[in-house]
This record gives structure tokens, sequence and C-alpha cells, in this order.
């Protein structure tokens, strides 16, 4: 329930995010204070996902939540100026790249249970591609272009709909929140007779 409740929190934040990217998109991050409550922001999305990741039960996909908080923390961090405030799109591309593939797999493992979950590891995994080519300019971008910015928050909008899923879906013969199980009493008795 704990877990349930962290990866909706984390999809609220996530959401929050891409506002803010929405938000700046025409013109950039001009204030400081702006940045560094994008920083803040994420820094509370990693806290809740790393969290979400450790009181997962299962061993195969808790540290797919770990690897996307950690990488969320990681650009918290840099939004918040720990490593100065001349951030480079690449630094930005890499980390995104390694938070939508993690989310991707994770995503996918649960294909199983609605095609929906198929198809949204697919459009993370695009996600990705679409990093790759900003970060190491395989699309060039004007001057003037925000382009990046778009991209970014139409990823966390993406992304917080995709907790938002894993939080909420029900199996519907058990009515149980089946994407992160704990262990079945049922299988741990069957294992044991």
């Amino acid at each position: 329930m704990k877990n349930r409740w962290l990866l909706l929190i984390c999809g609220v934040l996530n959401l929050a995010i891409a506002v803010l990217y929405f938000q700046h998109a025409d013109y950039g991050y001009t204030a400081l204070r702006d940045m560094l409550l994008l920083g803040r922001l994420m820094l509370a999305a990693a806290a809740c996902t790393i969290a979400a990741g450790a009181w997962a039960y299962a061993d195969g996909r808790r540290w797919l939540l770990v690897l996307n908080g950690l990488g969320l923390s990681a650009l918290g961090l840099l939004f918040n100026g720990v490593f100065g405030f001349k951030i480079r799109l690449l630094t930005i591309a890499l980390v995104l790249i390694v938070m939508a593939l993690s989310l991707a797999v994770l995503t996918l493992e649960n294909a199983r249970l609605h095609t929906l979950f198929r198809i949204a590891g697919m459009v993370l995994i695009a996600f990705a591609g679409i990093f790759a080519a900003l970060g190491f300019h395989l699309v060039l971008l004007g001057p003037e272009s925000r382009a990046d910015a778009v991209w970014i928050g139409s990823y966390f909008a993406f992304s917080a709909m995709v907790l938002f899923g894993l939080a909420l879906w029900r199996d519907g013969r058990t009515g149980a929140n089946q994407v992160l199980p704990g262990p079945n009493p049922t299988h741990a008795h069957q294992a044991r007779s």
C-alpha cells in the first residue's frame, strides 16, 4: 500500500515538473528561483521513487524504480546548482535516457497485464531515442529553439501517466494491485507442500 501511494505522489510531482517545463518552453529558465523550484521538485520526486522501489517486494522490479529515482535525483542536484548552473543538454539527455529506459523496462515487464503497458513501454523507448538525438546533436536546434524543453516536459507528463497507471492498475480477477506485487501466500503454501 505504501508503494502505491508513493507512486501516486511521484506521478503528481512528475506532472508538476512537466507543467514547469511547458511554462518555460517559450523563454527558458531566466530566473534562478524557477530553476531551484524545478530542482527541488525533482529531488522530492526522486525520494518518492527510490522509496517506492525500496518498498517493492519483487526483486526483479525494485531496482528499476531505484535507478529511475537515482537519475531523477541527479537531475535535481544539477538544477539546484550543486555542480554549477551551466548545464549541458547532453548531460540532461543522458540522465533522461537512463530514466526513460528504466521506466520502459518496468512497464514492459507488466505488459502481460494490459496492452497499454506494452504501448507505454514503447513510447518510453522512443523518448530515450529522442533524448539521444537531442543530446548528441543528431537533430540540430536553432539558437532560439526550445524544442528540448517541450520534449522534456512531454516526457515528464507521460511518465506521470505511467506512474499513475502502475499505481492504480488492479487485476480484474483478484482486485489486487498486481504491478509491484508482494509475496503471494497461495504460492508460498504450494511451494512448502
